[in-house]
């Protein structure tokens, strides 16, 4: 089966609120002749939290427990047709995908007592805000259809410029654990206050790959 891409980003966040919020990112790289935009949809509905958003690529649609544990994930390329649906049973997880027509379903076994994140900046609130110095977890590697470990680092309490002022945040370092992780690392920003993912900066794929920068932009209750 070709190589199944998932999205490194999706600029979604998590707030321990009720309600159903639009998130608005500005997404940079110095390889682009302009910065590019994203929407996201945050609802909130009692223990879960949903993540979409629908762009010229594609679509995607997140599920994750209050605590950010990835529950289901799908995502949909519009241009290579390419569809994968993950979602969480028991201590495992059911992968189905489709890339031009093949198919293909596999189940995961989670081995360690690790959580599954499943994008690269959202799901991290929980451990920004927990005072942990480190923390491992899972994420499905799309090109093998395989579970992969990966790890938290938290870095520190800094203040950041946002659309709204400076706000003091939580810089936390995410890369491959182990000894890769000296070959990719990115790094994304937290509101102190309430965890609202702030910046993503990293890069855009593998090793050697152009880097991105992601801005909150804006935040408006729906």
């Amino acid at each position: 089966m070709k190589k199944i891409l998932l999205p490194l980003l999706c600029g979604v966040l998590c707030l321990h609120v009720y309600g159903d919020t639009r998130l608005s990112y500005r997404i940079e790289s110095g390889s682009w002749p302009e910065p590019q935009s994203r929407e996201v949809i945050e609802k909130i509905s009692g223990d879960q939290i949903e993540f979409s958003s629908s762009r010229e690529w594609g679509e995607f649609v997140l599920l994750c427990t209050a605590g950010g544990d990835t529950l289901r994930y799908m995502m949909r390329s519009y241009e290579s047709g390419t569809v994968m649906e993950a979602r969480r049973e028991g201590n495992s997880v059911v992968v189905e995908a489709e890339d031009k027509g093949e198919k293909v379903r596999e189940t995961l076994m989670f081995e360690k007592d690790l959580p599954w994140y499943q994008s690269f900046d959202h799901q991290f609130f929980d451990f920004a805000l927990s005072g942990e110095r480190k923390r491992e977890f899972y994420m499905i590697r799309p090109d093998k259809l395989s579970l992969t470990v990966w790890q938290l680092k938290r870095v520190g309490v800094e203040t950041i410029e946002t659309p709204g002022g400076a706000v003091e945040a939580v810089r936390v370092k995410v890369s491959p654990s182990g000894m890769f992780s000296v070959f990719w690392s990115a790094e994304c920003w937290y509101r102190l206050s309430d965890g609202r993912f702030l910046r993503y900066e990293g890069p855009m794929g593998g090793p050697g790959s152009d880097v991105i920068v992601s801005l909150l932009a804006g935040e408006e209750n729906l």
